[in-house]
């Protein structure tokens, strides 16, 4: 396929995907134009019009994003889904099975034409590395209340710490250990969440200064929508406990992010 054709069907499709009669006329005469100057038969043109779909699902690709682990990815995924919707893909977890083990393997992929994959995986990794960074300090700062209260709980039941009770008091504390290991898990999938929400409203907001041409040109490709349907997932997502208090500061910050807050500091 020429550079030619492939502006047409570009064409082409700004007419099956225009939102106002206004747009499919434009995009007409653009298409009338360009037949008359490259001198393209009408029968060329309807060649075109049917490969619309077929040449989307060619130009599919998949890429993988991030470390496979062994905890699904929950809290870098509600980002992952934000990103891409905001640049035309499609995100779903990718699964790694041993059978002998009985266990699974996760990693996120993104799906999509390869322009926009390109760009929304360029978008994630640098979100997340922000909120990485972010969410770090609040980390510490939790912690170190957890770790308080179970110390006020064990000073209240053993007193001070002498020699009879020392090993007492270490497996007590342990805890404490115990208790922020989880508490961490729900803390950091509450941030996240938080800030791909406020992600979320600021994609939105942008949406609204686009015009239609270029609201439509945000769509989902139609191959990409089918390509997920396709995808066999081996689990589906759990209900997680979550923390209001991490959700709120989450989406705190990530209205500061959207507002270009510097990363100077942290």
């Amino acid at each position: 396929m020429t550079k030619i054709h492939i502006k047409l069907q570009k064409i082409l499709a700004l007419i099956e995907g225009a939102t106002t009669e206004g747009e499919m006329m434009t995009a007409h005469a653009v298409l009338q134009k360009a037949a008359i100057k490259y001198g393209i038969e009408q029968s060329e043109l309807d060649a075109l019009k049917d490969g619309i779909g077929r040449a989307a699902s060619v130009d599919l690709i998949e890429e993988n994003v991030g470390k496979i682990v062994s905890q699904r990815p929950d809290a870098e995924w509600s980002v992952a889904s934000v990103v891409a919707d905001n640049y035309r893909c499609g995100t779903y977890f990718k699964t790694l099975s041993n059978r002998r083990r009985g266990t699974y393997s996760w990693q996120i992929a993104f799906t999509g034409e390869p322009d926009d994959v390109g760009l929304a995986i360029q978008a994630f990794e640098s979100t997340i590395g922000v909120i990485e960074k972010w969410f770090k300090p609040y980390a510490k700062e939790r912690k170190e209340d957890i770790y308080s209260d179970v110390e006020v709980d064990v000073r209240r039941f053993l007193g001070e710490v002498t020699r009879e009770n020392a090993k007492m008091w270490k497996e007590l504390t342990k805890l404490g250990r115990k208790k922020w290991r989880k508490e961490r898990k729900t803390l950091k999938y509450s941030y996240y969440t938080g800030f791909a929400s406020a992600l979320r409203e600021h994609y939105e907001k942008l949406k609204e200064t686009y015009t239609s041409t270029e609201l439509a040109r945000l769509d989902i490709p139609v191959a990409v929508t089918d390509a997920l349907a396709e995808i066999e997932t081996t689990k589906e997502r759990k209900e997680r406990e979550v923390d209001y208090c991490a959700i709120n500061k989450g989406y705190s910050d990530g209205c500061e992010f959207s507002a270009g807050r510097s990363l100077e500091g942290l």
